[in-house]
């Protein structure tokens, strides 16, 4: 009888993925980045169905109550139930849960991402730590391009100018803004840029500017496209 009841729990406990009830050794490392990022993608979805659930959710007493509160809830729901209605129940019985929505979800869905592998309280601290590692990374505040300069200067630049005297591509727009209609900036790559300037004006004045535009230093490749009201109206209408 005795070796009948140990298969049975050893068939029950190699269904059991999540508890590390009677595990020995040490407890299994978690990846914060995940823990955190399945916690914000929990706070996601039951922000969205926090008014249909909470109201039953709140009153449950057991497993079977949470199961039914899931499922009445948040129908077609597969995520946390039947698997996680212990770890749900546990959560919503700590002394410290919250009173208010949006600090209910938080709690609820940083407690349940380290899915029974750690702690609730572990989760939740595990996401806290995570989130503040996140915000205090260094990130790139400036990118800084190579010209070279009519004043001598040569080396990376300050804000798409030159840092010696302050000169740019920008400064000829500008200057001639009564025909600069707009302008596209992108960035090709950490050294390269692509800039297109709408213009609209006389064509000897288009010309010219054009002209100073190509020729200053660190534009590789430059190309003038023009056009008239006049070769647009040549093409016939489109049929409706």
């Amino acid at each position: 009888m005795a070796k009948q009841t140990n298969a049975q729990e050893k068939a029950k406990n190699t269904l059991d993925t999540v508890s590390q009830k009677g595990r020995r050794g040490p407890k299994p490392k978690v990846d914060a980045s995940a823990v955190r990022g399945r916690a914000d993608n929990y706070r996601g979805f039951l922000q969205n169905v926090w008014d249909q659930l909470w109201p039953q959710l709140s009153q449950a007493q057991t497993e079977d109550d949470v199961i039914r509160a899931f499922r009445e809830g948040y129908p077609g729901e597969h995520e946390f139930m039947p698997y996680r209605a212990p770890l749900v129940l546990k959560v919503l019985k700590e002394r410290t849960f919250p009173k208010r929505r949006k600090a209910q979800i938080n709690f609820l869905a940083d407690s349940l991402a380290g899915l029974g592998l750690v702690s609730p309280r572990r989760s939740r601290d595990i996401c806290a730590e995570d989130r503040a590692r996140a915000k205090s990374a260094h990130h790139i505040i400036r990118y800084e391009f190579y010209v070279e300069c009519s004043c001598g200067y040569t080396g990376p630049s300050r804000d798409h100018a030159c840092p010696t005297c302050g000169a740019g591509i920008t400064d000829l727009q500008h200057a001639n803004h009564a025909i600069v209609i707009s302008t596209l900036h992108a960035h090709l790559d950490h050294e390269s840029c692509l800039e297109v300037v709408v213009l609209r004006g006389k064509s000897r004045d288009v010309q010219k500017l054009a002209d100073r535009l190509i020729s200053t230093k660190g534009v590789q490749h430059g190309r003038l496209v023009m056009s008239s009201p006049e070769i647009v109206s040549h093409h016939p209408p489109p049929h409706r």
